[in-house]
Order: structure tokens, then sequence, then C-alpha cells
């Protein structure tokens, strides 16, 4: 398990190894939003995620089983978590007990979306620690969503809300000895679109070495989960998406946001110079690749080999 905003490590309890990871003070809410949304999972009986061995609320810590790894190939594993998160959906949407938690930032209508990420950019507009290859970037993303402000408020999305692992990728997964994958990492999960889902999927920055060859993904995510009325109109939401991600990867310019990264991995505070600069290059992909999706280029074909090495870099 990889630290992302919380702290990772294993830990021996009552003589049995886990998997312990600690939620900052101020994440409570992300704390309890995992909790409840993997024993609702163990609860229906989906087996690929680990069972929670033990919680201590006060200190806001999971104590999940340790689950044996092995190595894979990343095509082997890209095909049994796309299989697993799909299979996922499908049991959910036939339980008897549904999923009422959203995920963080669910696509349940535009308007509330486009003021989520509105109200971002005004967070980078205020944010002191401006410079100007920053400033430049965060004023052409903001451009480039009051270009596609009118269109994109214009629909609503019409699909079935699906579950979502929210940060969704095999970098959020144990390929286990058992030849069995499981998904970790549920602090952000619960239901969401299925227009969003498929594309934060094969865009996300972690996934984009091997979403290039997915697209069994999207054929089923087109035939299956996503509405005809919002295929007609994939190519406004991806748009969307696509300029989303450019700000998220510029989240590190943020003051609370970077804290977070150094309490998970205090190794990060002396690469701080380099990987502003990465994230600025990553954040200029994303933008070009807006441009590409409103003319309906596949989501898989956005970017050259070079590029999608650099967006999967971890700092």
């Amino acid at each position: 398990m990889r630290p992302g905003n919380s702290k990772i490590s294993t830990e021996f309890v009552n003589d049995i190894k886990t998997f312990k990871k600690i939620f900052n003070k101020e994440r409570a809410y992300n704390f309890f939003q995992e909790y409840f949304v993997v024993n609702y999972l163990n609860n229906i009986g989906i087996k690929c995620v680990p069972k929670i061995y033990k919680i201590d609320r006060n200190k806001k810590i999971l104590f999940y089983e340790f689950i044996e790894q092995s190595d894979i190939s990343f095509q082997k594993k890209t095909m049994l978590f796309e299989e697993c998160t799909i299979n996922n959906i499908l049991k959910i949407n036939n339980s008897k007990t549904p999923l009422k938690l959203f995920a963080k930032e669910a696509l349940e209508n535009n308007k509330k979306n486009f003021e989520q990420i509105s109200f971002r950019i005004f967070q980078h507009k205020k944010n002191k620690n401006f410079n100007s290859k920053y400033s430049n970037q965060i004023e052409k993303i903001d451009l480039a969503l009051e270009n596609l402000k009118n269109y994109f408020l214009e629909i609503n999305p019409s699909s079935k809300m699906v579950f979502s692992q929210a940060d969704v990728g095999i970098h959020n997964s144990i390929f286990g000895n058992d030849n069995n994958i499981y998904l970790v990492d549920m602090e952000y999960a619960g239901l969401d679109s299925p227009v969003k889902l498929h594309m934060d999927y094969l865009i996300h920055p972690k996934n984009v070495s091997y979403t290039c060859d997915s697209f069994n993904w999207s054929n089923y995510f087109y035939q299956h989960f996503i509405s005809e009325k919002d295929l007609k109109n994939i190519n406004i939401f991806n748009v969307f998406f696509a300029l989303k991600w450019s700000l998220i990867v510029l989240n590190e310019f943020l003051p609370e946001n970077w804290n977070l990264r150094i309490n998970a991995d205090p190794s990060r505070f002396k690469k701080r110079d380099i990987i502003l600069e990465n994230q600025i290059i990553k954040s200029k992909l994303y933008l070009e690749a807006s441009k590409k999706l409103y003319d309906r280029v596949k989501p898989q074909l956005l970017f050259k080999e070079s590029e999608r090495f650099l967006l999967s870099k971890s700092y």
C-alpha cells in the first residue's frame, strides 16, 4: 500500500500482521468514509477488498488484514483490475442492500461540479505562492473553462450512478499471492456517474502508462453503463474532466495540500522545486488533451509514450 495523503505501514496486532493506515486528524470525514465503504463491500460479499481487522476511532487508524503481495505484469494487473471494478459495479447494482454514500465530488449535476472547479480556480488565484509559470497556467485553464461553460451547463448526466473507488487505478490495488487482486484506498469512494468513472480511470496520471490499451473498458462502459444521451455529449464531459485534472495536478502549489503530502511522506520536502516544475508540465499536457477531447479523440490516444511516462511519474 502506497502513501497518498495518509501514512501507511505494517504493524503486528495480537501477533497478527496488519496494514496500518493513519489518517491526519483534519481528515476524520475520509476516515469514516473509508470505514463505512469497506464494511459495506465486505458485508455484501465483495472479496477483492481487504477486511478491516481493527479500528481506532480516537486516533483515526484502520488496521487491515495483511496481504502478501506478488509481482505480475502491468498488462495482467490492468485486466484483473478492470474486471474486478466492473464486477463490483454489477454486484452492487444487484444487491438488496443499496449503497447510499456518494464519492468525493461525484458527478450528480453539472452546475454543482462546475461550481466545485470554479472554487478550485479561486483557491489557486488567491494563493500567495504564485510564480509566473503557475499563474499563467491557472489563467489558461480558467479561460478554457469559461469557453466550455455554456456547453457544459446545458447538459446534465443521465446515466445510473455506479460504485466508484474515486481515486481509481492499479496504483490503489494489490495483487496477492493467492492470485487475487485487492482494491485499497477507499477514503473517497462511493456512488458516482459512470461517465466520470470511465474517464477518470483512463486519464488518471497514475494510469496513463497502461490505460492506453484499455479499449475493452470503454466498450463495456459505452454499452452497459453510460446512457445514449450521455454518449451524445461525451466529448463535452470528457473535456471537463481533462480540465479538472489539469487543476488537480497543481494541488501541490496549495499549502494545505502540500502539508498533507509532506505528512504522508517527509522525503518530498527536499524535492519540492522539482515536484512543482513537473506538475506544471503535467497540467499543460492535460490542457492540451482537453482540446483533443473536444474533437472526440479517444482518451486512450491522447498522449505520446514519453508524455505518459512523465504523467505517471511519482514526483
